[in-house]
């Protein structure tokens, strides 16, 4: 890239944008430790103990306790949030999620091609729902998909120009659920070494 790009080397990237960078053999490790560290500070947790997973897994959630409602402060933007809002099912969800991944992946395609790093095979995307990818191979359109917004449809072409393959990938191997569900100690380890 240097013959193409005015640059200068600086060696080893440690930071970038707020990202803790740390470079081994086999992956680059992406962190906010120093971000983590901030707000421990500020909301008076820097001594608090540590756990074993970042989720409590029999923690019960209520729609009332005696916190304040978060939207009241939001007004006007809450409620028209709240009157447009449609009830997805999990399917449509993932599938609007898949659509969401395929977008960023064109785009990193984009930006590697730019820099003389031409993507020949589909970038790989995994979901854990069958319906999803069902419906994102299948172009018949679904009564169950009336809801989803046009412009998420266009992951189908993302599929049929060999762009992006959309993978199933089973929900015990779901990587991602670390950082979204409550998981049990054992299972967010197998999850934490399976993928290091």
């Amino acid at each position: 890239m240097m013959r193409q790009y005015e640059m200068i080397d600086l060696g080893l990237l440690h930071h970038f944008l707020g990202l803790g960078v740390l470079q081994i053999d086999t992956c680059i490790f992406l962190h906010h430790k120093k971000y983590a560290k901030t707000l421990l500070e500020k909301f008076g947790l820097k001594d608090c103990k540590s756990v074993a997973t970042p989720l409590a897994v029999n923690e019960k959630l209520s729609k009332v306790d005696e916190s304040d409602l978060a939207y009241e402060t939001l007004g006007v933007s809450w409620a028209s949030i709240k009157q447009s809002s449609v009830a997805l099912s999990t399917a449509q969800a993932e599938y609007i999620s898949a659509t969401e991944a395929t977008a960023q992946a064109i785009w990193l395609r984009f930006v590697l091609s730019n820099f003389g790093e031409e993507q020949a095979e589909p970038t790989q995307l995994l979901c854990d729902n069958t319906s999803a990818i069902a419906t994102s191979k299948n172009p018949v359109h679904h009564h169950k998909t009336r809801h989803i917004n046009r412009r998420f449809h266009f992951i189908r072409d993302a599929l049929q120009d060999g762009e992006i393959d959309l993978l199933y990938c089973k929900t015990e191997e779901q990587v991602a659920d670390i950082f979204t569900k409550a998981l049990a100690r054992d299972h967010f380890e197998f999850l934490k070494k399976a993928h290091t």
